[in-house]
């Protein structure tokens, strides 16, 4: 019985995401981000109902690998060459924004004496 573990495993990561997506959905979200609140609820931080095993990591890393093939085949190229100036502006600041914000708290945090900063 032991070596069918993976399956009711999958069983769960399915219908759970299922279940997470027409939750958001309902409430006019997209499904991916009832997958991800499956996620953490489900997972190790969450209820722990899922722990992270081999298994759960190669299953998220083609998960991963599916999701941006999917991405990539729903682009359509004519969209993004009109709007490719605005898009890379956007990317950028989705990049730097919350980067140099979480920077800044971590140091305004640190230097509040609130945490000792991490050194290498």
């Amino acid at each position: 019985m032991e070596s069918y573990t993976y399956l009711l495993l999958l069983a769960i990561i399915l219908l759970s995401t299922k279940v997470f997506g027409l939750l958001t959905e309902h409430v006019h979200l997209p499904q991916v981000v009832g997958a991800l609140l499956a996620g953490i609820i489900m997972g190790p931080s969450g209820l722990g109902v899922l722990e992270s095993t081999d298994f759960l990591i190669k299953t998220a890393e083609i998960g991963v690998i599916m999701l941006m093939f999917t991405a990539g085949i729903d682009t359509d190229m004519k969209e993004l060459k009109e709007t490719g100036l605005q898009a890379s502006v956007i990317a950028v600041l989705g990049v730097f924004v919350p980067l140099f914000l979480c920077g800044g708290l971590y140091l305004f945090s640190s230097a509040a004496g609130s945490s000792p900063p991490i050194t290498c």
